[in-house]
């Protein structure tokens, strides 16, 4: 049984109502045969139901597959999404002395930093400002984490008008993938295309979702890759590197050589740090 959904109706207020005693309907959608459209049936989520249940009664009732179920669930939970009736993101919080903030939810179109205050005012503690902006770090990082809020968006120009969209990558997306999409879509030449790739790895390498050098290291036994980061002391990441490994001074030094001689290569590290002193004449000062 193939079948397609189609959106009907959204109540809200008591437009659905039928009696005074009965949980009223959120979102309602018909389901309807793919191909020739004959509806199967009405799907309804009332007040007070669960999503998962009420799809899995729908489904029993006019016979769908498992797989049918599952995307007739998918379309109804986006839908529920989309209309706020759900959260994006439900989560517990756990605060200094073990203290959790509970019922922290993101819903779609929300201010995270706004939703993150307000809980952090029920809960108390709104006026510590170290902790809240931790607090809302750690909400958007769990949120990139999830795929909830794009790890990079990019403003692009796409037209000689100086029209610009957001090219948004989130977490595990490819970055050929998502260029060559945003390509396509917007009817950009190679030569712009080229270009875009290169300024979104660059903003990448600038908010750390990519090293500026990643190595790998062969000692005889299984290491990590060694990766330096934007904004890192070279020889500060060599160490952490090499105390969390337990290198040898040895291995250590190689490390170092290699990390540095790659860097210089790939044009982030100087192959030289010169002063040059210049006589008062030439820099016109007494």
């Amino acid at each position: 049984l193939a079948f397609l959904l189609l959106f009907t109706v959204v109540a809200t207020g008591l437009e659905l109502t039928v009696g005074a005693d009965e949980p009223q309907i959120l979102l309602s959608r018909e389901v309807a045969l793919e191909g020739t459209g004959e509806s199967i049936g009405v799907f309804n989520l009332r007040e007070g139901d669960g999503i998962e249940d009420a799809v899995a009664s729908f489904a029993l009732q006019v016979g769908l597959t498992a797989g049918e179920e599952a995307s007739l669930l998918s379309s109804v939970h986006k839908e529920a999404i989309s209309m706020r009736l759900v959260p994006l993101k439900s989560m517990d919080v756990t605060l200094p002395e073990g203290r959790k903030m509970s019922g922290l939810q993101i819903f779609e179109g929300d201010n995270v930093r706004e939703a993150v205050l307000l809980a952090a005012e029920q809960a108390g503690v709104r006026d510590d400002e170290a902790l809240v902006e931790e607090l809302v770090h750690s909400v958007i990082k769990e949120l990139k984490k999830d795929g909830i809020v794009p790890v990079l968006s990019l403003q692009v120009s796409v037209s000689d008008e100086a029209e610009t969209v957001s090219l948004q990558m989130f977490d595990g997306d490819e970055v050929d993938d998502v260029v060559s999409k945003f390509v396509t879509s917007y009817g950009l030449n190679e030569g712009q295309a080229a270009s875009l790739r290169d300024q979104v790895f660059l903003r990448r390498r600038m908010h750390g979702l990519d090293p500026l050098l990643e190595l790998e290291v062969e000692f005889g036994d299984a290491f990590p890759p060694f990766r330096l980061f934007e904004q890192e002391v070279f020889d500060d990441a060599v160490t952490r590197y090499a105390d969390a490994n337990k290198l040898t001074a040895e291995q250590r030094e190689s490390l170092r050589k290699d990390a540095a001689r790659r860097g210089m290569e790939d044009g982030f590290l100087p192959y030289a740090n010169v002063t040059v002193s210049l006589p008062a004449a030439a820099t016109g000062l007494p």
